[in-house]
């Protein structure tokens, strides 16, 4: 009687083990075929909004406007950004000049009356928690980003066909957004600059 209830005992761990793997395989293709969880982190919240601003670099100085709003079920964060120029650095625009073989005036022209328009995407790697981003402009440039957040700042490295960036996004303490660029062009040219953007109030 008592070797029949062990070989019972037996038998019926047996045939559970299937059924518990079966269980967890379940659980896991479910994850798998589940989006992540919506981004409700703070630095995503404190994005969302209208934002207007200047900016400062040594090609020259402008006015700022973006739009960020979520998208696609809040699982990236979608930007919509203009910028215009109010003055031009002499230097900057001669070199330009040079390179595009165009007249100066024509170079300044083009630059004053063509703001730069971009649309850009960034969200939160599900596997390692690093920011990325997507960025596409109106002089047809098409960037990819990775970068990670530190305290009140996120700072990316950015690649694409017309050079390489490092760029930071960061809370000010009135809750202003200050913005930092440093890219090289595919000639060697760097560029600097620095945008300071408030949000609109509501």
């Amino acid at each position: 009687m008592k070797t029949l209830f062990y070989i019972l005992l037996v038998i019926l761990v047996l045939v559970s083990l299937p059924l518990t793997a079966q269980e967890k395989k379940t659980e896991s293709d479910e994850q798998q075929n589940s989006p992540p969880q919506p981004l409700n982190d703070e630095t995503s919240m404190w994005m969302i909004g209208e934002w207007s601003g200047t900016s400062e670099s040594n090609m020259g100085n402008g006015d700022e406007w973006q739009s960020i709003k979520f998208g696609l079920d809040n699982q990236y964060v979608i930007m919509d950004y203009t910028s215009t120029y109010t003055s031009l650095n002499e230097e900057s625009v001669n070199n330009m000049a040079k390179q595009m073989n165009m007249p100066k005036d024509a170079v300044e022209g083009m630059m004053k009356s063509n703001p730069y328009k971009g649309h850009g995407l960034m969200t939160l790697d599900p596997k390692t928690g690093e920011w990325l981003g997507y960025w596409f402009d109106s002089w047809r440039g098409f960037y990819q980003g990775r970068g990670k957040l530190e305290g009140k700042k996120i700072t990316m490295q950015w690649e694409g066909p017309m050079g390489k960036s490092t760029r930071t996004i960061e809370i000010g303490d009135d809750g202003e957004m200050i913005q930092n660029f440093k890219e090289q062009d595919s000639m060697g040219n760097v560029m600097e600059g620095k945008s300071t953007m408030t949000k609109k109030k509501k």
